[in-house]
């Protein structure tokens, strides 16, 4: 087996959108491959905005995002330039990728993780 570090990052300025984390700065969106599996390893979400931002992170093959799919608190709220971070440790299986969704007035929000990838 073979494992590799990635960075995946997105930046969310549509409210209430789940978006999908994307490979690095101007990446493709990151899907788990076929036969492998990637572990969270530092997650950190930023308000860049100048309103509160209420962030909810989630695991799922689609954006279709049930309940049960959610990952951390039930919502995070960060004030304007408030941060979170966590080095919880979140599985994700082949064909599972990250998702974050922004809620608030003309949200500003980066979130970044670093996984482990391994196939």
């Amino acid at each position: 087996m073979a494992s590799q570090t990635r960075q995946l990052v997105i930046n969310i300025t549509a409210s209430a959108t789940w978006t999908q984390l994307v490979e690095g700065n101007g990446g493709s969106v990151y899907t788990v491959p076929t036969g492998g599996r990637a572990d969270t390893r530092l997650m950190e979400v930023l308000n860049l905005g100048a309103n509160t931002a209420t962030v909810l992170l989630a695991i799922s093959t689609n954006n279709t995002i049930a309940d049960t799919e959610r990952i951390g608190p039930a919502s995070l709220v960060l004030l304007t330039s408030e941060y979170a971070n966590s080095s919880d440790i979140h599985v994700l299986q082949q064909g599972e990728a990250l998702w974050a969704k922004a809620t608030g007035s003309s949200p500003n929000v980066t979130v970044r993780c670093s996984i482990l990838e391994v196939t």
